[in-house]
């Protein structure tokens, strides 16, 4: 039951004696882990940018495609696949979101408007050296996109779309005590960070080893994310691009099922909904990498 909303749950907990105390020690916790990985992280001591956390952009032909990256991530997300695009021809711009790759107190200023608008002004600046322009988002980069996609004007649509383990759905497994969604909300107030156990949910160790991503989490841009999916999904019959997506069954991190409701409501005469196995979340990057790559290449050279 991966999409249930957390509003129909409609038990209360003791929050101020049972989640109070508990929640002042992990903030105060995590505030201090915080620190350390803001003074230990190798950066551009001018712009501020992580090293390896920069934009990217290769010239190339008419078509133009801008890559997204995903929440807390960087473009390493997507360079490789960049990367090969180019290879085959394509112009490709690889953004970094405002409040990433720097440190997470700048993402916990930013939300997911100051996201879209980068995503936007990325696709108009590309459209004014190429004659098409797509967009091939991953995570809650995929939701980004399908926002720009449903709310682009009739007369400018975007040639076409891909979306990668896209945000619509939190992935809640059997011993998680409370919906993520419901987590948050009562966190919220009571603690600013929640620090990740691992960089990235990632299966090839090598890979994981070397992924760069916060570990820190703000809750309020966790909340604003959970706001745009909620505009997102009220605006699914109004992306008629056409869209390939693909997610992994395994993916720890968002539910396929959502990919799946993506798929079943986008108003797109033209689209593909691929499952692959062997990845985590991060299917660019992971042991389904090359498939992936195969797959994106292959829609979006169908005719340029």
């Amino acid at each position: 039951m991966a999409l249930v909303s957390s509003r129909l749950l409609t038990f209360s907990l003791p929050e101020d004696r049972a989640i109070g105390p508990i929640a002042r020690l992990y903030d105060e916790l995590t505030q201090r882990s915080l620190e350390q990985e803001i003074a230990a992280a190798d950066r551009d001591p001018v712009t501020g940018v992580l090293r390896g956390a920069e934009p990217f952009h290769y010239p190339g032909g008419p078509h133009g495609v801008v890559l997204v990256h995903g929440f807390s991530n960087t473009p390493g997300d997507t360079r490789p696949l960049g990367a090969r695009l180019a290879a085959q021809g394509f112009t490709v711009h690889g953004v970094l979101l405002p409040g990433h790759g720097r440190t997470p107190r700048d993402l916990e200023r930013s939300t997911w408007e100051d996201w879209f608008c980068e995503v936007e002004y990325a696709v108009e600046r590309l459209g004014r050296d190429c004659a098409r322009v797509s967009v091939v988002g991953f995570s809650t980069g995929g939701l980004l996109a399908l926002h720009l996609a449903a709310t682009r004007p009739a007369a400018r649509p975007l040639h076409r779309l891909v979306c990668l383990s896209p945000f619509l759905a939190l992935r809640r497994r059997w011993f998680y005590v409370l919906p993520p969604e419901r987590f948050f909300a009562l966190g919220r107030g009571r603690i600013r960070y929640v620090r990740k156990p691992r960089p990235g949910n990632i299966n090839d160790p090598d890979v994981r080893r070397t992924y760069l991503s916060y570990r820190h989490i703000p809750l309020k841009a966790v909340a604003s994310a959970l706001e745009c999916i909620d505009r997102v999904r009220a605006e699914l019959p109004a992306v008629r691009s056409p869209i390939l997506l693909m997610h992994s069954r395994g993916d720890q991190t968002c539910a396929p099922e959502g990919t799946q409701e993506v798929y079943d409501r986008v108003a797109s005469a033209e689209k593909k909904l691929v499952f692959v196995e062997r990845s985590n979340h991060v299917i660019t990057l992971d042991y389904d990498r090359p498939r992936v790559e195969e797959e994106v290449l292959r829609w979006l050279g169908e005719d340029r």
